[in-house]
């Protein structure tokens, strides 16, 4: 017996957004865990830990599935939503769009909310830093661009 299909509508979109969110969202989850797992408090040291050596490192490879996979969606999802509301315009103008950072793609969607750009253009800056990794040379102590020679920012020194 052959059933009846369910007529989509004349326009539909499919799309992995909510998978990639969900990988982006698990990998968090398991990075922050194997970070978590990997801190020891110091003895007779209330809220002092010592972070324990990960040779695998767990943590930050489920960090950059995460960071990767959430840019995936942010992509994918400011370009559905970019079709949604543009659809009718020309081609060149939805290629123009595509090409767009993060925040150019809000702002030219009406959204003026400035903290939230602004992180956008965090994420996008971080992400493309971890992602389109450039090698780093280590001169007089400090970690610098092999480009311009000028320092690089780590975690450890924005501690201080």
């Amino acid at each position: 017996m052959i059933e009846k299909q369910t007529k989509r509508p004349k326009k539909w979109i499919t799309t992995n957004l909510e998978t990639f969110l969900a990988i982006a969202k698990e990998s968090q989850k398991k990075a922050k865990e194997e970070l978590e797992a990997a801190r020891k408090p110091i003895p007779g040291q209330e809220g002092r830990f010592v972070i324990t050596l990960d040779p695998e490192q767990k943590s930050f490879k489920s960090a950059l599935v995460a960071i990767a996979f959430f840019g995936i969606y942010l992509d994918a999802f400011l370009y559905v939503e970019g079709l949604r509301r543009f659809e009718k315009r020309s081609k060149t103008f939805l290629k123009d769009f595509e090409n767009m950072t993060y925040e150019k793609k809000l702002e030219t969607m009406g959204i003026t909310d400035r903290e939230l750009l602004g992180l956008c253009k965090k994420f996008r800056e971080a992400r493309n830093d971890l992602i389109h990794e450039k090698p780093l040379v280590w001169e007089e102590n400090t970690l610098v661009s092999p480009l311009d020679r000028s320092p690089i920012s780590t975690a450890q020194q924005d501690a201080d």
